[in-house]
This record gives C-alpha cells, sequence and structure tokens, in this order.
C-alpha cells in the first residue's frame, strides 16, 4: 500500500500575505467601532471558536484512530494475500474498506477496492474484480489524484490483459492524465504501467517493443527498490526469452525474479520462480539442474498448502526422471 503526503499550500499563501502587509503604504487608520458592537461580536466569535475546540478534538481523534484501525486491516489482508489465504484477506479488505466509508476518506476507499478486486482475479471471478475496479476508477476519476488513478488504470489494464483484450489494455495504459505537482505518479505505479505495456505489446507479437518496456520496468524497479514489480518484469522476461529458445537470457532472468522474491519475502513468487527456472533448465537440457529446482518448487508449494499447485509441479518431475512420488511424501526419494 502506498502512502502519500498530502501537504496543503497554507504555508505559501501565509507568506505572500506577510510580505503584502510589509509592502503595503500607510493609510488612514479606520473609524473604530462602538463598544458595545465590539464586545457582542467579540463574544459571538469566543462561543463559536469555544464549540468548535470542544467538537474538533473528538472529530480529530475518530479519524485518526479510524484510519490507523483500517490500515492495519490492510496490512493484514496484505498479509493474507502474499500467503494465498484469499478468504480472510478479503474478510480483511472488507472491514477495512468500512473503516474508510464512515471516516470519508476517499484514497483509502479506491485502495480497498484495488485489493478486493485483486483477491476476487486471483479466485477467478472477474466479474466481481470488474465490480471493484469500476468502483475505485469513478472515485480516483473524481477525485483527480494521478497516482491512485494510474493505479485503478493499471489494473484495469492487468484484468483486459487476463480477458484476452489486448488493445483495450493498452489504451488504458497509454491514456493520458493532467499534469499535476501534488501526488505525482509513484515509481511502483509507473514501473507496473511499464511490465504491462510489455506483457501487452508481447501479446500483440511486437516482441522487441514488448522487451523494452519490460527492461524499462526492471530498471525502474530496481532504481526505486519496488522488489515485488522487479521480481514480476524479471519473470515476464524469463517467459519471453524461454519462448524464443534463448534459454541463457531466460535462466539469467529466472534466477534475478528469484533473487528479488527472496528480498521480497515473497513465498508464491518464489515457489513460481524454482518451476521457472525447472522448465528452463529440463528444455536446455540440464535435466539434474531441472530436478533440483522441481524439487524445491514442489516444498515451496506444499508449505504454503497449495496441494495442486505441488501436485502439478510434481506431475512434471515424474515425467522428468521417470519415477513416481507421492504428493505428501518427502519428495527426496522415489516410491518406485
Amino acid at each position: 500500500m502506498v502512502f502519500v503526503s498530502r501537504k496543503s499550500g497554507s504555508a505559501a499563501a501565509g507568506s505572500v500575505a506577510t510580505a503584502a502587509s510589509v509592502a503595503a503604504p500607510a493609510v488612514a487608520a479606520p473609524a473604530v467601532a462602538a463598544p458595545a458592537a465590539v464586545a457582542a461580536v467579540t463574544v459571538w466569535a469566543l462561543l463559536i471558536f469555544m464549540a468548535s475546540c470542544s467538537s474538533r478534538p473528538e472529530e480529530v481523534t475518530r479519524i485518526y484512530t479510524g484510519r490507523r484501525q483500517a490500515e492495519a486491516l490492510m496490512l493484514q489482508g496484505h498479509g493474507h494475500s502474499d500467503l494465498l489465504r484469499f478468504r480472510p484477506a478479503e474478510k480483511s479488505y472488507l472491514a477495512a474498506l468500512d473503516i474508510y466509508g464512515a471516516i470519508d476518506d476517499q484514497w483509502g476507499t479506491v485502495e480497498a477496492f484495488l485489493a478486493l478486486g485483486r483477491v476476487a482475479l486471483r479466485t477467478g471471478n472477474q466479474v466481481r474484480a470488474e465490480e471493484f475496479y469500476s468502483y475505485a476508477y469513478s472515485m480516483a476519476l473524481a477525485a483527480g489524484w494521478n497516482n491512485l488513478l494510474r493505479d485503478v488504470l493499471n489494473h484495469r489494464a492487468d484484468l483486459a490483459l487476463r480477458q484476452g483484450k489486448t488493445e483495450e489494455a493498452l489504451q488504458l495504459l497509454e491514456m493520458p492524465l493532467e499534469k499535476q505537482r501534488r501526488f505525482p505518479v509513484s515509481p511502483r505505479v509507473e514501473s507496473a504501467r511499464l511490465r504491462l505495456r510489455g506483457v501487452a505489446y508481447d501479446r500483440k507479437g511486437e516482441r522487441k517493443s514488448g522487451k523494452g518496456f519490460l527492461l524499462k520496468a526492471v530498471e525502474l524497479a530496481a532504481e526505486s527498490g519496488e522488489v515485488n514489480e522487479e521480481a514480476q518484469a524479471c519473470y515476464k522476461l524469463a517467459s519471453i526469452f524461454s519462448l524464443s529458445a534463448d534459454y541463457k537470457e531466460a535462466l539469467m532472468w529466472a534466477l534475478r525474479a528469484l533473487e528479488a522474491d527472496k528480498r521480497a519475502e515473497y513465498s508464491p513468487g518464489i515457489a513460481a520462480d524454482l518451476q521457472a527456472l525447472a522448465l528452463i533448465s529440463r528444455k536446455s537440457g540440464e535435466n539434474a539442474a531441472a530436478q533440483d529446482y522441481y524439487l524445491r518448487s514442489f516444498l515451496a508449494w506444499r508449505g504454503l498448502e497449495r496441494q495442486e499447485d505441488a501436485g502439478k509441479v510434481l506431475r512434471q518431475l515424474e515425467e522428468l526422471t521417470g519415477r513416481s512420488f507421492e504428493l505428501f511424501d518427502s519428495a527426496v526419494e522415489p516410491v518406485r
């Protein structure tokens, strides 16, 4: 989750007013109001001030407390999602959404909608993901925050790519935004945009352009310390080079993806990287290395309690070795 500092221009306005007052020429003193009128205005002003002081701290405390609770729930949801526990993740995100709505935090509300959309997408519910992304888009567009709007457009483009709508995805990714001084597009969001553009152009058969965007995504992510984005872009580059039978390059990018996912401590990414390394090694004839990567990938998926993914890796290992392994065996000794 990205936290953006929101600073108003009140300080600048104050400095301008002070300069103007110093430079102003001397003028005649204004007429003094009647003492009774002054006293009446002073009393009313004092009453209004006291009323605001008595109610405002409670409101500020309510908003601050609510935001802290919602942010904690979002972090909890991210933790569940990183371990592929999507039901508890969804529960945490929905609770955060309720709190953000209660304190009228539009930024947090959009972030919660995006998180819910990702969960829906990971669980195969594209219709619901599209609904969540539409809610997020409407709010981000109305608010006019470039970073948030671009993040929403990235999510919608990712969904379009998964639906095979490459041209629609490119339109979303290349949609121009108004220039803003506040809330500019962050490196994480821009790196994701470059990565998705690379995927889209590769889908169109423009492999050179696709690689170019992906390399830019890797460079930006690495410079800004966005290891998750770096891993995803490297993984896609490994896939492209593998399909082109350039296994040396594919292996290099897959290893870099693995390194980035290890730094991010992202277990599903590590499991997928190891599986990709096994496939690349197998294609290049390095069967011993492939077997080692398969075993490590199997153990990683099993540790995440992803029996289906672990089973797929085990079947691929059996095809390679010609031996049979049990799903819950140590995966070191074959059954036969």
